[in-house]
C-alpha cells in the first residue's frame, strides 16, 4: 500500500491486486453500502491519518475509487468549511420536474394540462436563470400529465432529491395549483 499526500486536504492511497486480495476486496465490491468494504476503508483512512496527520476519520471526506491495471487508487479529499445541505426524503411518492427553456412553451403546456383536467393542487412553478420548471408530485403525475408535459418540456427529470435542490436554488412563482393559477381557473 502506498499513501501519498497531495496537499493539506488530499491524499492518494494505492492498493495493488495482492493487497486487495488480502483485504478480500475488489474494485466492484468497494462500496460504502458493503459493511466489510466500509470497515476496510475506515482502516485505510486511519492508517493514512496516522501517516499524514490529516484528520480523515473525524472529518467529512469524499472518496473516489479508480481502477487501474494492477489494483485500485483511492483519492481521499477532506471537506472543510460549511457543512453541506442534507436532504431527508420521507415517503415513496415521486416528483417530476419538467424544464421549459421559454415561457411561451411552458404556458402552452399548462393550458393543455388545464384542458384535460390534469395538474391539480400539487403542481408548482419555479423560475431559474435558464428557464422555468413545473414540479408535480406523484399524486397527480398520471400518464396523461407525463405524456402532455413531456411533449412540451425541453427536459424531464424524476426524483425527490433533484426537485428538492431545484426548490432551494430556484425562485418559486406559484406554489400549489400552478396549472389552475396560470390558466386563470
Amino acid at each position: 500500500m502506498n499513501i501519498e499526500q497531495i496537499n493539506t486536504s488530499r491524499i492518494l492511497i494505492s492498493l495493488c491486486d495482492k493487497e486487495l486480495r488480502e483485504y478480500d476486496l475488489t474494485y466492484e465490491t468497494m462500496d460504502l453500502k458493503n459493511e466489510k468494504a466500509r470497515k476496510v476503508i475506515m482502516q485505510l483512512l486511519s492508517t493514512a491519518e496516522d501517516r499524514t496527520g490529516i484528520p480523515l476519520c473525524s472529518g467529512r471526506v469524499m472518496i473516489e475509487a479508480m481502477k487501474y491495471d494492477h489494483g485500485c487508487i483511492l483519492l481521499v479529499t477532506l471537506i472543510r468549511g460549511r457543512k453541506g445541505k442534507t436532504y431527508r426524503i420521507a415517503g415513496r411518492s415521486s416528483v417530476y420536474a419538467f424544464f421549459f427553456g421559454d415561457s411561451e412553451t411552458m404556458l402552452c403546456c399548462m393550458e393543455q394540462l388545464s384542458l384535460c383536467g390534469e395538474g391539480g393542487k400539487t403542481s408548482s412553478l419555479y423560475l431559474s436563470p435558464s428557464g422555468g420548471y413545473i414540479l408535480i408530485c406523484n399524486a397527480v403525475a398520471r400518464c396523461a400529465f407525463v405524456r402532455i408535459a413531456g411533449e412540451y418540456a425541453d427536459a424531464v427529470r424524476k426524483g425527490r432529491v433533484y426537485c428538492a435542490a431545484l426548490r432551494e436554488k430556484c425562485r418559486c412563482l406559484v406554489r400549489g395549483n400552478a396549472v389552475k393559477v396560470c390558466c386563470g381557473q
